[in-house]
């Protein structure tokens, strides 16, 4: 077993259970529940979800496209697109996005791809397997496992309570055909969610364009659970064959082997270990990641935060309706149920003397000093945290901060003083 080298910080993190909560989808309606629809890792993808209830849009697994569910969610007909979002390591010729709760028509952020009228493709390329004559072992076996985060694709922001995630609800309204109530919420029109507007109907009002949550290379949460388990075995592996574990500056984990340091930066191995380590901390069962960070004194929240963070783009945001969609997209918690941060606390404590390079107008590349703490709260970054009771938030705040410190590494020459720089 290896042991546990440096710690980053003495923050303490726990964990009491899980709370009610919904993903949410701007195409035809804003959707209050979703459920995931069947997908599979075989060619066609998966299919799409129920008619009624909370119908989730199909998966397009490791295929060429998958198929559109529909789905009724909140008492409002919403027919599915055709084509569903393909799965992790799937290419899609003719369609983008998944049908995420039976979704309509698609923003204009993240249209649909058109075929070629020159192309020589075949017809049966771009998702139509059905007219492929050479179809047949390689079209994959329909049953070789399960796609998790089918719903997937077009989530917008809103305005959500900051200390469990929940969307506040803006009232109701009676669907003037069916006479159904629908649950309306807020959806925001910036990316600070300063200004929001309520739904109407279950839909965005005319001519309003909601901000969507940008997930980047976390995409990556969509893999079948074969592929984040292999990633998991892949990860542990390393921490128990290892010399010495250590966290890197932003919190991330390394480790030796013979003298060699490595980092565990891979989307999918952090993927893994964190979906496995909210697991363990959510109930009496100790998972094998548990298991293994426990004994490096690691098994905590705070450790969570910066897993979460090895997971998104490096130039990306970690906000709380990230923090919300991507919970249920990578299977941490079920559609309609939010993860309980209620004990998680959190402060900046980072090292405060990183030295960076700088070269200012075309200048030969100088070193400067920045206090890291001072950086992040620098309006122009992460900005002041959110309250102590702010659970959810301040989880999400604390990943982002991990996020921020990460990029903040890998950028090898800076061309204007940081803020937080210590000048001399």
């Amino acid at each position: 077993m290896a042991r546990y080298l440096i710690i980053r910080s003495a923050k303490v993190a726990m964990l009491v259970g899980v709370a009610a909560g919904a993903l949410f989808l701007a195409g035809g309606n804003i959707m209050h529940a979703q459920g995931q629809g069947g997908g599979s890792e075989s060619s066609g993808g998966g299919g799409g979800g129920s008619d009624s209830g909370s119908g989730g849009g199909g998966g397009g697994g490791n295929s060429d496209a998958g198929s559109g569910g529909s789905s009724s969610g909140g008492g409002i007909s919403n027919q599915g697109g055709t084509a569903g979002q393909a799965g992790t390591g799937g290419q899609t010729d003719t369609g983008g996005g998944a049908g995420a709760g039976g979704q309509g028509e698609r923003p204009a952020a993240a249209p649909t791809a058109e075929a070629d009228e020159d192309s020589v493709r075949p017809g049966w390329a771009g998702g139509n397997p059905e007219l492929n004559p050479h179809a047949g072992a390689g079209s994959g076996n329909p049953s070789s496992g399960t796609t998790k985060g089918d719903i997937y694709g077009d989530l917008v922001m809103l305005l959500r309570d900051p200390a469990t995630g929940e969307p506040i609800v803006a009232g109701t309204s009676v669907d003037p055909e069916t006479g159904e109530e629908i649950t309306e919420y807020y959806v925001c029109l910036d990316a600070d969610c300063g200004t929001y507007i309520a739904t109407e109907l279950g839909e965005l009002p005319e001519g309003v364009t909601a901000i969507a949550v940008d997930f980047g290379r976390s995409s990556v949460a969509r893999a079948p659970s074969s592929v984040t388990d292999h990633a998991l075995e892949e990860a542990l592996s390393k921490l128990e064959t290892a010399d010495e574990v250590a966290l890197d500056l932003s919190g991330r984990i390394v480790y030796s082997i013979d003298g060699t340091w490595y980092t565990i930066d891979s989307p999918l191995e952090n993927l893994a270990l964190y979906i496995d380590l909210a697991a363990g901390l959510a109930t009496d069962t100790t998972t094998a990641t548990e298991t293994v960070l426990d004994a490096l004194g690691l098994a905590t929240l705070d450790m969570a935060a910066s897993l979460l963070a090895g997971v998104a783009d490096k130039t990306g945001d970690i906000t709380l309706d990230y923090l919300v969609n991507e919970n249920v997209i990578s299977g941490v918690v079920e559609a309609g149920v939010y993860y309980d941060y209620s004990t998680f606390e959190y402060s900046r404590d980072y090292p405060t003397d990183y030295t960076y390079w700088v070269s200012i107008d075309g200048a030969l590349p100088v070193t400067a000093t920045l206090d890291i703490n001072a950086y992040l709260a620098d309006e122009s970054v992460n900005g002041a945290l959110p309250d102590a009771t702010d659970y959810a938030a301040l989880f999400a705040a604390a990943a982002d901060d991990a996020l921020e410190v990460i990029e903040l590494a890998h950028t090898q020459i800076y061309t204007e003083l940081l803020p937080g720089t210590v000048v001399e």
